[in-house]
């Protein structure tokens, strides 16, 4: 889910009525993992490439895929501005907490160089910054979340995630 919330969308074909869940990446370092995670799906999955912007697009047809997705992973509308997190990530464990996390960053994020635990990611839906900021939290990382406007004027939320410094410390004083 990391690799759709991140550079994913849904459709339906407007002259085949096709249900297509579709995901765009043009880093080339992440095609081959995209591709195990695709190829293990039980769906129909077609590989297309983009010569001009030099990316590949998943598509992955399925009406079963593409009702859940927008009933989990959007509200009020299918667009970007309107994807979320769904309960199930957000509730789950550690390790599913990173893995989608990483999926996330590796899709639509930028490490600093020489410095690979700062992480900045962006998204045009506020929903969905709250919740990657949460799941940050919730990883004992740090997370800031700042707005800015695309150049048609559109927000944009940014999250600068940092792994190295706690967003909080608990500790317990044993009273027996």
């Amino acid at each position: 889910l990391g690799w759709f919330l991140s550079d994913g969308s849904i459709s339906i074909g407007k002259k085949s009525g096709t249900y297509s869940v579709n995901i765009k990446q043009s880093k080339e370092q992440f095609f081959t993992e995209i591709d195990y995670f695709t190829n293990n799906l039980p769906f129909h999955v077609g590989k297309y490439f983009d010569k001009k912007k030099k990316s590949y697009q998943w598509s992955i047809t399925d009406k079963g895929f593409y009702m859940w997705l927008k009933d989990n992973c959007y509200h009020k509308g299918t667009t970007g501005e309107y994807k979320e997190v769904p309960d199930i990530i957000r509730n789950a464990d550690k390790f599913t907490l990173e893995r989608f996390l990483k999926c996330y960053i590796n899709g639509d994020g930028h490490i600093y160089e020489g410095h690979k635990n700062l992480v900045r990611i962006g998204t045009e839906s506020k929903q969905l910054a709250d919740d990657l900021q949460e799941i940050a939290i919730k990883l004992g990382y740090s997370c800031t979340i700042n707005n800015s406007a695309t150049d048609s004027g559109k927000s944009f939320w940014y999250l600068s995630i940092n792994k190295d410094a706690p967003w909080a410390t608990i500790t317990s004083k044993n009273t027996s």
